[in-house]
């Protein structure tokens, strides 16, 4: 046990220091220029609201080249739109704003869950919120949150953030559980340590952004381009696999669908050349 204990703090302590953050920094630019050098698009802030919509311009997730049901979106979209009506703040949380993002809609290679961020720590009325709706939902073994089965492939998370007075925002989850921090410790970055802790976020400082999600406008962080460069580091748009791994995106062009970007308020989503569902906001509705 001390020796394993000496060999936690000295990898602790390097991964402290300079020449560590220097050399991953390094890595990490190379991986990038690989890539190519870019600013990461951002979406302007043109339908600020937290209520979902219907998208109508949204026939291409109802062929078999979405890769997903219009049920699965259907499903995410009741599960918003009560807890906006409840006067509870939720947006789409993680790998869902990177899908909403790069894809219009859930990741298409790898991804089997939505996961929302849900502003309460409230347990006793999201419960019955979710009871009155006959949600079927169950604790996360990993204390961030519920876990709700739709009944199809793909599965809902609500994690429960805490927001503050000055527009920051953390994952707490559900305290007797573990809360989020038991996640953050398998899961996180540096799992292999145990290190890793939930982030404090600054994206949720502004109003929620809709943004289409499927057949769907669905509420996003305000800054959703800083969040993902947070979580995901600023390649987020160009690699297709999590964090800092080398997996160009550009491979699946022309059999999966691909956010992109032609101006701030103008994003169109094609299949190779292909102009499957364009998203402006001219009228800032």
């Amino acid at each position: 046990m001390f020796v394993a204990f000496n060999m936690y703090l000295e990898t602790h302590l390097r991964r402290q220091s300079l020449f560590f953050i220097a050399e991953r920094s390094v890595l990490t630019a190379n991986k990038i220029l690989k890539l190519g050098l870019y600013k990461p698009p951002t979406v302007e802030p043109c339908y600020v609201s937290s209520a979902p919509r219907p998208f109508n311009r949204s026939q291409f997730w109802k062929s078999p080249q979405s890769n997903t049901n219009v049920k699965e979106y259907s499903i995410v979209f009741n599960i918003l739109k009560v807890l906006y009506t409840s006067n509870i703040r939720a947006t789409l949380f993680g790998g869902s704003v990177l899908g909403a993002r790069r894809h219009m809609g859930i990741i298409p290679f790898g991804e089997w869950d939505v996961d929302i961020a849900v502003f309460s720590t409230d347990t006793d009325a999201i419960e019955k919120l979710l009871n009155a709706e006959k949600i079927k939902w169950s604790y996360n073994e990993y204390g961030f949150g519920y876990h709700i089965n739709n009944g199809t492939n793909y599965y809902t998370d609500l994690w429960l953030l805490q927001s503050f007075e000055n527009g920051d925002a953390i994952c707490v989850g559900i305290k007797k559980l573990g809360g989020c921090k038991l996640w953050y410790s398998h899961f996180g970055r540096g799992n292999s340590l145990r290190m890793a802790k939930p982030a404090i976020y600054n994206s949720w400082v502004g109003p929620d952004v809709l943004y289409p999600f499927g057949p769907y406008l669905l509420p996003i962080p305000y800054d959703s381009t800083g969040y993902l460069n947070l979580e995901y580091g600023i390649h987020w748009n160009v690699s297709c696999s999590e964090y800092d791994a080398l997996v160009p995106c550009k491979k699946y062009y022309g059999r999966t669908p691909f956010v992109f970007v032609e101006s701030a308020s103008k994003h169109v989503l094609r299949v190779g050349k292909e102009v499957k569902q364009v998203f402006d906001c001219p009228d800032k509705k």
